[in-house]
């Protein structure tokens, strides 16, 4: 079962059914098979496996364009995920590639201006933003080379965060400080999204060497009511 989408060139999610709803459920049971949408007045983009309907890997030969467009507007919010980690794995793996060259790490404004449609959605649950946020782990990233290069990966690895957080700074200070207030014996999911992205706003503002930052992960270390906010600031 793969649940899709369509989305116009604005992003927008296009009616696929007469009632108007906007995601179909695709049962693939042969190796080919052909889908056809009726009524689509433009070359669509689509969604694929939305709300995680199937537990495979698929390879959809999107274009870091599109994936650049999916992270930013897909309203699905595994679909958004999935892109956003699909496009950093590449991106990240490429500067690898560039650090082990000696060539300069470049990081791509596309991906930094769609990092930053995610930080700016106020909508979002505090435990998926979170998630959404955090880059591929260097652990995941060494799987994806046949030889692992440690120290390039944590090199290009801290390249994008240190990107993501000079560009975005303002509003990470902004998550983390309207995530201060919260009770630190809940175990709801309000207070436990809230010091997700706590730590994960202060981890990209420390990795940016912004100097107000060390100085709140320091407090925080010291301060931190909870065995997660220490670890975090740590």
């Amino acid at each position: 079962p793969v649940a899709v989408g369509l989305l116009d060139a604005k992003g927008r999610d296009l009616a696929l059914t007469p009632a108007g709803a906007t995601t179909r459920v695709l049962d693939l049971k042969q190796k080919k098979q052909d889908f056809v949408f009726d009524n689509i007045a433009e070359a669509p983009l689509p969604s694929l496996l939305r709300g995680f309907s199937a537990p495979v890997k698929l390879d959809a030969g999107y274009s870091d364009a599109e994936l650049t467009r999916l992270m930013a507007e897909d309203s699905d919010g595994f679909a958004r995920w999935e892109a956003g980690q699909t496009l950093a794995t590449g991106l990240i793996l490429r500067a690898v590639a560039d650090k082990q060259q000696g060539r300069p790490i470049a990081v791509d404004p596309g991906y930094v201006a769609a990092f930053g449609r995610i930080l700016a959605d106020d909508r979002m649950d505090q435990s998926l933003l979170a998630l959404m946020l955090s880059l591929p782990s260097e652990a995941y990233l060494g799987e994806r080379m046949a030889t692992i290069d440690v120290d390039a990966i944590h090199g290009a690895r801290e390249a994008f965060r240190g990107a993501i957080a000079k560009v975005h700074r303002a509003r990470l200070f902004d998550l983390y400080r309207a995530s201060a207030a919260n009770d630190p014996q809940s175990l709801d999911k309000v207070a436990v999204g809230r010091r997700a992205i706590r730590n994960t706003s202060l981890a990209y503002l420390v990795a940016g060497r912004d100097a107000e930052a060390v100085q709140l992960a320091a407090a925080q270390a010291r301060e931190g009511r909870t065995m997660t906010e220490v670890q975090g600031a740590l």
